[in-house]
């Protein structure tokens, strides 16, 4: 289990005993989460959400209180919206930042990407919009879903001196725990494409990258908000 998945279950507050069980319709025979309830529990996440941090794996963090390498920023924002109409997430900023430190996951770096993951680092932030389908949910009132966020696009990012429009692909599908008010997304970067180009430059699974639990730490992160209103 990665880090950033056991700091998820800390921040809803869900043990690892606790058992995520879908509520079945017995008339439908393919089962699945029940139409109304998943309409009610659907109905309970939407609103802005507060106190909006995005936390990450830092591997560059020696603080022995730190064990797990976890650092945070705030978004400006500092809220996300959860609609519950069309099923969307929008988080106004992603820092570009956030992407560059998922370089680190390369496991035969080069100098344009390290010109790449330093330009990224001074990126502007930009919107991230995601898609989500609740798949269960519990007596408790812990629910799941299946996210799958749109690929974000950095315009004019330069480096080995020309410029690029970069674009940000992420694991599909991607998860997301809702209690009591509290959501916490979990999101993995997974390419990076130049321009119009249709082959990844970078891939942080497979191809270039290494498969290890740092390298998906270090490609991950994770957003947390809690609503109010």
């Amino acid at each position: 289990m990665n880090k950033l998945t056991k700091l998820f279950i800390m921040l809803v507050c869900c043990t690892a005993a606790t058992t995520l069980t879908s509520c079945l319709n017995s008339d439908d025979d393919n089962g699945g989460l029940n139409p109304e309830t998943e309409k009610v529990v659907r109905s309970n996440m939407a609103g802005t959400y507060g106190g909006t941090k995005i936390f990450f794996y830092n591997d560059t963090i020696t603080d022995k209180k730190n064990t797990n390498k976890i650092d945070s920023i705030c978004s400006s924002l500092n809220t996300f919206r959860v609609n519950a109409t069309d099923s969307t997430i929008v988080l106004s900023e992603v820092p570009g930042r956030l992407i560059s430190k998922a370089f680190n996951a390369l496991q035969y770096p080069t100098e344009t990407s390290k010109e790449l993951a330093a330009a990224l680092e001074k990126a502007p932030a930009q919107p991230l919009t995601c898609k989500f389908a609740i798949y269960g949910v519990n007596d408790a009132g812990y629910a799941g879903a299946y996210v799958a966020p749109y690929a974000i696009k950095y315009p004019n990012i330069t480096f080995g001196d020309k410029t690029h429009t970069v674009y940000v692909t992420f694991f599909n599908p991607s998860t997301l725990g809702y209690l009591n008010k509290k959501m916490a997304i979990t999101v993995c970067v997974q390419s990076i494409y130049l321009d119009d180009e249709q082959s990844a430059a970078y891939t942080f699974y497979g191809g270039n990258a290494s498969t290890s639990d740092k390298a998906a730490n270090l490609a991950s992160f994770q957003i947390y908000g809690e609503r109010i209103y």
